[in-house]
C-alpha cells in the first residue's frame, strides 16, 4: 500500500511539475566536454528526470545536460500499435540534431538516457543515426519496451554500447504494459520487469540487486528515476567521456 501511494504521488507531481525543471541553458564549455540528452517517460515532464539530472551533476559531471520531451503525454498508450511509425520522424530529427552538434563539436562524445518510454526513443534515436555519427553510450532505465525488442540495428549506431537497468520488482511498469502496450506496440511485460533477449557484447544489463537499497533504490519503477545518490553512485559512471 506504501508503495501505490508513493507511485500516486510521483504520478501527481509529474503532472503538476510539467515544464517546471528546466535545465540551464548549456555553457560552450560543457558543450565542448560533451552532451547527455535525457528523454523522459510517457508522461513526457521535465519533472521526471528530476533525480537524474541532479544525481550526474552530483557526480562533478560537468557536460551539457538537455532533457528533451518526445510526445504530448500518455500519447503511446492511447495509439500503442501505431506508436512507432509515429515517433520515428520525431526520432529522425532528434538524431539529426544530434550529428549537427557532432559537426559542431568533434570528438565531444554523446550520451543518450532514457527512462521508462524514453528509452525506447533512445533506441529508435540510434537506429535513425547515420553510418559515421554514432552514439558513445546509450543508458536506459525501466524500459517500457517489450524484452524482445532487437536492439542490435542500435547497437550497430554506438561506439560504447548500451546499458539496460531492470527490476523482477517494477510492478508498476509489468501492470501497465500488460493493460496498455509497451512503446513497440506489444500488450505483455516489459524489459523493464524482465531484460531484453538481445544477445550482444555491446550490451550490458543489470538486474536490480540489494545493495541498490543502500542508496535508495528498492527496486520499483520511481526508485530508479529519484534515488539521486543512487543515480550519482551507478549511472554517472556509464556517462561517456
Amino acid at each position: 500500500m506504501q508503495r501505490i501511494k508513493l507511485s500516486c504521488s510521483v504520478l501527481l507531481l509529474s503532472i503538476v511539475g510539467c515544464g517546471v525543471l528546466e535545465p540551464p541553458a548549456p555553457s560552450e564549455a560543457e558543450l565542448d566536454n560533451g552532451l547527455i540528452v535525457m528523454y523522459p517517460g510517457a508522461l513526457n515532464t521535465t519533472f521526471e528526470m528530476y533525480g537524474f539530472y541532479a544525481g550526474i551533476r552530483a557526480a562533478g559531471v560537468n557536460q551539457a545536460i538537455e532533457i528533451k520531451p518526445w510526445a504530448p503525454p500518455l500519447l503511446n498508450f492511447l495509439i500503442p500499435t501505431e506508436f512507432l511509425q509515429y515517433e520515428r520522424p520525431w526520432a529522425a530529427a532528434e538524431a539529426a540534431r544530434i550529428v549537427q552538434y557532432q559537426k559542431d563539436h568533434p570528438g565531444a562524445p554523446v550520451t543518450l538516457l532514457g527512462f521508462s518510454g524514453g528509452a525506447m526513443l533512445c533506441i529508435l534515436i540510434g537506429e535513425e543515426m547515420p553510418e559515421g555519427h554514432e552514439l558513445d553510450c546509450v543508458i536506459m532505465m525501466s524500459p517500457g519496451v517489450s524484452p524482445t525488442y532487437d536492439l542490435n540495428p542500435m547497437l550497430a549506431r554506438t561506439t560504447q554500447g548500451a546499458v539496460v537497468y531492470w527490476s523482477p520488482y517494477d510492478t508498476v511498469v509489468n501492470f501497465t504494459t500488460n493493460l496498455l502496450g509497451t512503446l513497440d506496440g506489444v500488450f505483455g511485460p516489459a524489459a523493464a520487469t524482465f531484460g531484453f533477449t538481445t544477445e550482444n557484447p555491446k550490451l550490458l544489463q543489470v538486474q536490480f540487486g540489494p545493495q541498490f537499497a543502500l542508496f535508495g533504490n528498492e527496486g520499483e519503477h520511481t526508485d530508479y528515476a529519484f534515488s539521486i545518490e543512487w543515480i550519482s553512485q551507478f549511472v554517472a559512471p556509464w556517462i561517456a567521456h
